[in-house]
């Protein structure tokens, strides 16, 4: 059955990447974006909301997802049944596309995974980012909430996975407070309804 939850996807130059990442959104509207040199991040974002915008659907709203990142069904799943007007996440799965490491961090805003309602977009007039930035760009929609409006996720519902073109590097995770080395990574896959060997292709020999 499709979702009624759309994905806004900006892209970089990761083409084999971004494909294997949007074959597990296909119960999903995917509307993605790659960055123009013209460009900032802001208006990649955003671009993607105003192709979402466009299609006119019937969906609750749009998630923004990264073309490195996999996020759990059963993240979906709780907001189809809560409707909440805005939703993020406060743990994350890293995933070491070179070395093939996975840390688990908690207690952390996640720029993946937020989740915008139809009123949310309505209320910013499907620009949840700033035009104008071309890095840190994931306080944007913080303007278009209160506290009482935002809704924290704690379970670790989405992999983001690192290697080359990323925009944060590996050494960024391992620096971020909290975090636990996972051992075996596939279990993790499992759970997200991925499969782990989809990516070992990128590891180094």
């Amino acid at each position: 059955m499709p979702s009624n939850i759309d994905i806004a996807m900006p892209t970089m130059a990761r083409k084999e990447l971004t494909k294997i990442v949007k074959s597990h959104y296909r119960k999903h509207k995917v509307f993605s974006s790659e960055q123009d040199p013209t460009e900032t991040l802001g208006q990649n974002f955003n671009k993607c909301f105003e192709l979402a915008r466009e299609d006119d659907n019937k969906s609750f709203g749009v998630m923004v997802v990264g073309s490195d990142d996999l996020i759990n069904p059963d993240y979906f799943e709780f907001l189809e049944d809560t409707r909440p007007y805005y939703c993020d996440l406060g743990a994350c799965y890293w995933y070491n596309l070179q070395t093939g490491e996975m840390i688990l961090t908690e207690g952390i805003s996640l720029g993946a995974g937020k989740y915008f309602s139809k009123q949310f977009l309505t209320r910013c007039d499907w620009k949840p980012y700033e035009d104008e930035l071309n890095k840190n760009i994931d306080r944007g929609p913080s303007r278009f909430f209160d506290k009482t409006e935002r809704l924290t996720q704690t379970k670790p519902w989405c992999i983001d996975m690192k290697g080359p073109g990323s925009l944060w590097k590996w050494s960024w995770v391992q620096n971020i407070p909290l975090c636990q080395e996972i051992e075996k990574p596939s279990r993790v896959f499992d759970k997200f309804g991925s499969d782990i060997a989809k990516f070992k292709r990128f590891l180094d020999d």
